[in-house]
């Protein structure tokens, strides 16, 4: 029990230094279901081919990429395995919804 509170203790800190937050949120929400009872293998898998892992692009952020998004080394790295579970960072989730839509609308509309 201790590792894993040091473990969670340490991603928190983790994402505050890199992201600048002042309090992280890990979620079970939709992984829970996805992959009740997952082996670290499980996780790392997923992570390696969906949403990143040790700084290198899943395909989520590619796609999201090509439909416009502006996905940078925040939203790597989502998936945690602690305790034997699946958690998310809400904060880096949202990061993979930071877009440029706004200026290329504003483009658009200025050569209109």
């Amino acid at each position: 029990m201790e590792i894993t509170k040091q473990k969670l203790l340490d991603l928190a800190q983790k994402e505050k230094d890199e992201l600048g937050t002042r309090t992280t949120i890990f979620s079970d929400a939709n992984y829970s279901e996805l992959l009740p009872n997952p082996t670290e293998m499980d996780i790392g898998t997923y992570m390696y081919i969906f949403t990143g892992i040790d700084g290198v692009p899943g395909a989520t952020q590619k796609a999201r990429n090509e439909m416009g998004y502006l996905n940078g080394h925040e939203s790597i790295d989502i998936i945690n395995y602690i305790g034997g579970k699946a958690y998310f960072s809400i904060a880096r989730n949202a990061a993979l919804y930071i877009s440029d839509f706004l200026t290329i609308n504003k483009n658009t509309l200025l050569c209109s």
